[in-house]
């Protein structure tokens, strides 16, 4: 009885099997299905007699088939899920490098605004703050928790209450608003100059989200500025007010001197009255050509060791006398003061004008002028002080910008020359003066004085 050819060509068939397997695991169902028709075609004419296989004998070769055509189904199977999987781990792979990308990218924003210097602040569109940096925290003065939800109109002076309202409409519109300086307040109700940048923030389909506010400080620059462009505006009218007086003191000098000498001839009684009168105001102009050498910073000094304290009590009682009676005068002088380098007759006329004038800054009061000495240090370098403080109707921002101008005064008899020679003086010796005042909160001058090189004697004690 003849063997089934299957099974008469088991080996053969078994190696054309294995290689259907590897076809279908590395190549495919192509490669394999090819394979497997080459060994169906090979056991229907290999026998191991030799002969051709009859139709009933090649059945044998259908389990050879079946069995083929299931693994060839099964490793196809096998490749495309295995395909598939690993489209799927790249898939999550880059997915999950992109998250991390994009959380390394939100870390570092947020460390950029949690670092910045500048408020970093946004804005619904409602006009609502949605967030707020550290930054915003230092410059405004609120935390986070008191201002989220709030209106940014809460930073903004009533005179200004229109400025965001007017930028957030504009970037609604698709407008763009450029950088400005302006006024903004903070928590204690005090003022502080910033420059702005308000941008719209979009979302992923270009839709508007809100509003980025960005503020600078920039209150320290802005009085930086103000201050340079003071001491240029004095350093040029100190060159021009010097160079008048000098002029003016020559021409006095042919005046007062043609006139004295005419005192001394045989002149008319009537004509000797009028020279006089001439002496007279050409002595007055002679004190102006002094205040605005003094201004200038080249007046005649005559330098020496100055205990500031003792200047003080020596002139106010000759002040007393000239002031409204209602006007109270509280000295807090430091004794023991270290000495200051100074001419004691400009000493004498800056202790004057800054008492005068805080003391007509009250009128007939009541009110009270505070003059205070001490001793104290900045940056290594010990300093006299000398503030006279006043409760008088104080002053604008417009008036406190020109108060040390020559010939400026807000007094009807004045003749603006007091408080500009006091700076010409004081500048003169190495020292500085600064005005603190407000309407309505009297004013505070703070002359600096760097002290003596001279080794005399002094008791009080600088502060740390």
């Amino acid at each position: 009885m003849a063997l089934n050819p299957f099974l008469s060509m088991r080996f053969p068939l078994l190696t054309v099997t294995v290689a259907i397997i590897i076809s279908a695991r590395y190549f495919g169902s192509g490669p394999s299905i090819a394979a497997t028709i080459a060994g169906a075609i090979a056991g229907s004419f290999l026998f191991d007699s030799g002969r051709l296989a009859s139709s009933s004998e090649s059945l044998g070769l259908v389990p050879y088939l079946v069995a083929s055509f299931l693994v060839i189904w099964m490793m196809e199977a096998l490749r495309q899920s295995r395909r598939h999987a690993e489209e799927r781990l790249a898939h999550v792979r880059a997915e999950s490098t992109r998250r991390e990308r994009e959380q390394r990218f939100a870390a570092q924003l947020r460390a950029i605004v949690e670092s910045s210097d500048d408020a970093i602040v946004s804005i619904d569109l409602n006009g609502n703050i949605a967030s707020w940096n550290r930054a915003a925290e230092d410059i405004f003065g609120y935390t986070a928790e008191e201002v989220i939800g709030k209106p940014i109109s809460t930073l903004t002076p009533a005179d200004r209450a229109h400025e965001e309202a007017e930028m957030i409409a504009l970037i609604q519109c698709g407008g763009h608003v450029k950088t400005f300086e302006t006024i903004r307040k903070r928590r204690d109700r005090s003022q502080i100059e910033v420059a702005l940048t308000i941008s719209p923030i979009h979302n992923d389909d270009v839709s508007l989200a809100g509003v980025s506010y960005i503020a600078r400080d920039i209150t320290e620059r802005k009085q930086f500025e103000q201050r340079l462009t003071q001491t240029q505006k004095l350093e040029s009218l100190g060159v021009l007010a010097g160079g008048l007086a000098h002029d003016f003191n020559n021409l006095l000098t042919g005046i007062m001197g043609n006139a004295s000498l005419a005192l001394q001839m045989r002149t008319p009684e009537a004509a000797r009255e009028r020279i006089a009168e001439v002496l007279r105001a050409s002595e007055r102009v002679a004190l102006l050509v002094k205040q605005m050498l003094a201004y200038a910073g080249k007046g005649a000094f005559v330098l020496e060791p100055v205990d500031l304290s003792q200047q003080v009590r020596e002139i106010v009682p000759l002040i007393r006398a000239s002031i409204a009676h209602a006007v109270a005068l509280e000295m807090q002088l430091t004794d023991g003061l270290p000495r200051i380098e100074g001419d004691r007759s400009q000493m004498q006329q800056i202790v004057m004008t800054l008492i005068m004038n805080a003391a007509e800054a009250i009128g007939d009061g009541p009110g009270t002028v505070v003059i205070v000495t001490a001793a104290t240090a900045s940056g290594g370098e010990r300093l006299v002080v000398f503030e006279v403080r006043d409760n008088g109707c104080g002053m604008d921002d417009a008036t406190k910008a020109r108060i040390f101008d020559p010939f400026f005064t807000t007094k009807f008899t004045g003749r603006g020359l007091g408080l500009a020679a006091a700076l010409g003086i004081i500048r003169a010796l190495h020292g500085e003066i600064t005005v603190e005042s407000a309407p309505g909160r009297g004013s505070v001058f703070r002359a600096v004085f760097p002290v003596s090189e001279d080794p005399a004697r002094s008791t009080a004690a600088f502060p740390a």
